[in-house]
């Protein structure tokens, strides 16, 4: 488990999730009163308006704490499968995402990113939130099954974080597995330091940047006021 102070950029970068950033910052530390450190986090669900970066801000988490990072678009996941797997007696058939991460690495405790939770979908026979019921309980995640392989597997290190839009549209007995934050809106005293750090993630990500001052020009800042994050990546 990393110290917490590898968290003190992010307070920095993304001032709107600094409840979130503190959350985490108090279980790295609850982490280090092992004998042997290792990261676990409690369940969190960030909810929040679209465009407010909930998604990059897990990505600039999960690359502070040097956790490997699975993420899965929940708007396009359409049956349990995906994550369980399907018995190869089926057309098609195979390992599930779970059995996947077990089989492709060394990392026993990676970071699980449900992306748009809110907006999973498909036949009501393969809810594709099934095989959280059972994920996100830790008695439970210790033998998870994957129909293909017929092996369980221990995803009781496993974290999870989700995003979501409305909270109505997840059932009720997946919200109250997670701890849940409300991400709240930008505000004109955070658009300089939010704009300034997507305007550095820009430059680093293209060869191009260089070319370009390090730093944003202060009268941009008022044409931005209103805005949030994915409007002013645009």
């Amino acid at each position: 488990a990393q110290k917490r102070d590898v968290l003190e950029e992010l307070y920095c970068k993304f001032p709107n999730f600094s409840e979130v950033t503190s959350f985490v910052a108090k279980q790295l530390s609850l982490c280090h009163l092992q004998d042997r450190p290792h990261f676990k986090l409690p369940s969190i669900l960030l909810l929040g308006n679209p465009g407010l970066g909930k998604t990059r801000y897990l990505n600039a988490l999960t690359t502070a704490l040097k956790v490997p990072m699975h993420e899965v678009s929940m708007s396009s996941l359409s049956a349990s499968f995906i994550l369980s797997g399907s018995d190869f007696t089926w057309g098609g058939g195979r390992p599930g995402k779970i059995a996947e991460i077990f089989l492709s690495g060394l990392c026993v405790n990676p970071i699980f990113v449900l992306d748009e939770i809110d907006k999973a979908g498909g036949d009501d026979r393969y809810d594709p939130l099934g095989p959280l019921y059972q994920l996100l309980e830790k008695h439970t995640a210790k033998r998870f099954f994957d129909e293909a392989l017929q092996i369980s597997f221990d995803t009781s290190h496993f974290s999870w974080c989700a995003t979501a839009n409305r909270e109505f549209r997840i059932p009720e007995p997946i919200m109250n597995r997670f701890k849940i934050f409300n991400i709240p809106d930008l505000s004109n005293e955070d658009i300089p330091i939010v704009a300034q750090s997507i305007y550095d993630d820009i430059r680093q990500e293209n060869a191009w940047g260089a070319h370009f001052s390090e730093d944003l020009e202060t009268d941009i800042f008022p044409l931005l006021y209103g805005k949030n994050a994915r409007d002013i990546y645009f």
